[in-house]
């Protein structure tokens, strides 16, 4: 339990890799609800979807530019969104998205042992 009041979830063991040296789970079919005053940004992601059927989370972190902030930033590098259902595309706006997300995350070494 955190200070804040939330709970870690953390994965079961039998869904952890290494990328690297460090332990990781992959997230999948986490959908979100993106609203960026930057129709270029938006626009950008949204004809890759469309082209290619994904877009690397990479193109979002480095519109927004994140990218040198990111923690373990090789843990997302091969992150992607995923061309969306039909009805969250039609959620598209020239400032929004809704997509789904494909991307790891990271658990800290002290945490390893909790995951079961």
């Amino acid at each position: 339990m955190a200070d804040s009041g939330q709970a870690l979830v953390l994965p079961s063991a039998h869904r952890l890799f290494e990328v690297g040296d460090e332990a990781v789970y992959r997230e999948r079919d986490r959908e979100y609800n993106l609203h960026i005053p930057d129709e270029a940004l938006i626009g950008a992601m949204q004809q890759a979807l469309l082209r290619d059927g994904v877009c690397p989370l990479s193109l979002l972190f480095d519109g927004v530019g994140v990218t040198e902030h990111l923690d373990h930033a090789e843990i997302l590098s091969d992150g992607f969104f995923r061309d969306a259902e039909l009805e969250l595309r039609e959620e598209w706006t020239r400032v929004s998205i809704c997509v789904a997300a494909e991307y790891n995350v990271y658990v800290p070494a002290e945490l390893v042992p909790h995951c079961r």
